[in-house]
């Protein structure tokens, strides 16, 4: 599974996430959240789907939008 699939499959899967979508030209995800949800949790998450997919992935950068 490429890296925008894998992470958006696992993401859409939780329980917090309620919208979830991935720009291609801008290589940016854009997600609407529970209130709880903050970056270290979605490192988290970032850091299961790495340890699924055998690859690595990072989160650059992280923008609450309020």
């Amino acid at each position: 599974m490429g890296c925008p699939d894998a992470i958006l499959a696992h993401l859409a899967g939780l329980q917090d996430v309620k919208e979830i979508s991935f720009d291609i030209r801008k290589r940016v995800f854009t997600a609407v959240v529970n209130d709880d949800y903050d970056k270290e949790k979605l490192q988290k998450e970032i850091d299961i789907v790495s340890i699924k997919e055998g690859r690595t992935f990072t989160l650059e950068s992280y923008e609450e939008i309020f």
